[in-house]
């Protein structure tokens, strides 16, 4: 893919996206000053960046209390001048009128920024931005995946191997994979399987060797196999690992909760350099603890 089709723009308001909850104020302070600490690094060493948003959204964000409000992960990032902006950002939104919307208010906001915000699936613009980054050597990129679900594949990730992409990703652990773990593993429905097999990169063996253990047999002579304790903290250890396949350094993660305290979510940084995973780590325990 050339360089000119990477950055083209495709060229319808709606209103803001409403959802989240306190959970999404702590993912978008993670990204936001993990942004700041990176700018600096690299315009101390003279690198050209790039950010990269797979999952953009239109803008602003109003929380499911219909009281409080934010700009998005991509908009905050946007507004960052100090030590100076990213060169260039690349902001992705599958939804046509979220992106006009989104395109509309970097205008509005950020003037004279080198912005494109293309109305594409997040995971064709994955290879597109790997490829990208293949062919710039000295370009050096931050990108931040949000998805709504459990989009984004372990094989769609398998294309940064050795890049320099430092990437926050928000993983379903709780919320997704635990969930579709069943006690029986002989009530999991294929659809769960796909999902799973998919998003952890593991094959069914894997997943049953990862999870579950033999109980015995049944009145009917049939193996008895069942979930082990603690599936959310053995999922976020199996992503990680998977995670380690591709990236040389992988975060402690950010657990996300709800309102009565039950996780959803993991959000955790991949990296090729040990000090992007300490101070992504240094500000996990500010925005845990603060």
């Amino acid at each position: 893919m050339s360089d000119a089709e990477f950055v083209k723009p495709n060229v319808v308001s709606e209103p803001p996206a409403q959802f989240g909850g306190k959970w999404t104020l702590d993912k978008a302070e993670d990204v936001v000053k993990y942004a700041r600490a990176y700018l600096t690094i690299m315009k101390k060493y003279g690198f050209q960046t790039l950010y990269f948003d797979g999952f953009a959204g239109s803008g602003d964000v109003v929380m499911r209390d219909g009281q409080s409000a934010m700009e998005s992960v991509a908009l905050q990032v946007m507004g960052i001048d100090d030590p100076g902006p990213f060169d260039m950002y690349y902001l992705v939104e599958l939804d046509p009128k979220r992106a006009e919307r989104l395109r509309e208010l970097c205008k509005a906001r950020h003037p004279g920024k080198q912005v494109f915000v293309v109305s594409e699936d997040c995971i064709v613009k994955l290879k597109d931005f790997a490829a990208f980054m293949k062919k710039h050597k000295g370009l050096r990129a931050l990108a931040f995946l949000d998805p709504y679900g459990m989009q984004v594949s372990h094989e769609s990730l398998k294309v940064f191997k050795g890049l320099s992409v430092d990437m926050w990703i928000l993983f379903p652990s709780a919320i997704g994979i635990g969930r579709m773990l069943q006690n029986d593993i002989r009530k999991i429905p294929e659809r769960h399987w796909e999902l799973m097999t998919k998003t952890l990169g593991m094959n069914r063996m894997e997943i049953e060797q990862a999870f579950y253990a033999d109980h015995g047999k049944d009145l009917f002579g049939e193996a008895v196999i069942k979930k082990l304790q603690d599936p959310t903290g053995r999922v976020l250890d199996a992503y990680r690992t998977k995670l380690l396949e591709i990236w040389k350094h992988v975060s402690d993660a950010h657990e996300l909760r709800n309102s009565i305290g039950m996780p959803m979510f993991h959000f955790l940084l991949a990296s090729q350099n040990p000090h992007a995973k300490k101070i992504a780590e240094d500000i996990i325990k500010r925005t845990t603890h603060g």
